[in-house]
């Protein structure tokens, strides 16, 4: 199944353009009391120090038993880059940098380069679900936070990940095929308008939904479907039957 997905983005499926409404070091909105503001902190900043101390530990492993000068500067450059990455996490965590929030004007995403303040508004929902991503043998799952809009056309905007970019037209067939058009984005008229994955960070259920609630009494926090939405060994077996059809 994974499979499939990812054979599908490997084509050249007509996109529609890039929405650049999130913006690269936008500044952070005011933040009252009851918002639920999440920031880095110990979390994010251990995982760099992790893969620093485990990077300088097998460097200086390495080190020891090279005799190569280019060996060693290699070694040298990677500790270099992760001391960087540690010292600018310890940056983000001092400043209390903001990487979520909800609060009375909307949702507000800053974990990445791309800032997005999604007014209530256009909000229909609050999701959480399961981004899995095929990388050779294993999987990279992250859990991910979306806002979703109405709408039946997902739109390819600046900052979200993978699970809330418009489907490839093969993978999307081959929910069809399957006779499950409905796990396709779009199926029950909202689509991921915004989305990060939670990389160093979480958030709290409980205070999530009450500060949603709060300022957004209509607005549900539900649990999406992991992406690639899975299928059962039928479904998948009568989308291998059409196309194996299709080819006759």
């Amino acid at each position: 199944m994974l499979l499939e997905i990812a054979a599908g983005r490997s084509g050249k499926p007509s996109l529609p353009t890039v929405v650049t409404d999130a913006v690269p070091d936008a500044p952070t909105p005011e933040f009252e009391a009851d918002d639920y503001v999440v920031r880095f902190g110990v979390r994010g900043f251990a995982v760099a120090l992790g893969c620093f101390v485990l990077g300088t530990g097998i460097g200086v492993f390495v080190w020891v038993r090279s005799d190569g000068t280019l060996g060693r500067v290699v070694i040298a450059a990677i500790v270099a880059v992760l001391l960087a990455a540690a010292i600018r996490d310890v940056s983000r965590a001092r400043r209390g940098e903001v990487l979520f929030a909800v609060h009375r004007n909307g949702v507000y995403f800053g974990s990445n380069e791309f800032h997005d303040d999604v007014p209530w508004s256009r909000i229909c929902a609050v999701e959480l679900y399961t981004e899995r991503v095929p990388t050779g043998r294993n999987d990279k799952v992250r859990r991910c936070i979306a806002v979703r809009t109405p709408g039946i056309e997902p739109v390819l905007r600046a900052g979200n990940p993978e699970s809330a970019r418009p489907m490839p037209r093969k993978s999307a067939k081959y929910y069809e095929d399957a006779g499950r058009r409905d796990l396709i984005d779009g199926a029950d008229g909202s689509v991921r308008w915004a989305a990060r994955q939670m990389t160093g960070w979480t958030v709290d259920r409980a205070r999530l939904r009450e500060t949603v609630s709060r300022y957004a009494p209509t607005v549900p926090l539900v649990d999406g479907p992991d992406w690639p939405p899975p299928l059962s060994p039928r479904e998948a077996s009568a989308a291998a039957r059409a196309r194996r059809a299709r080819r006759r």
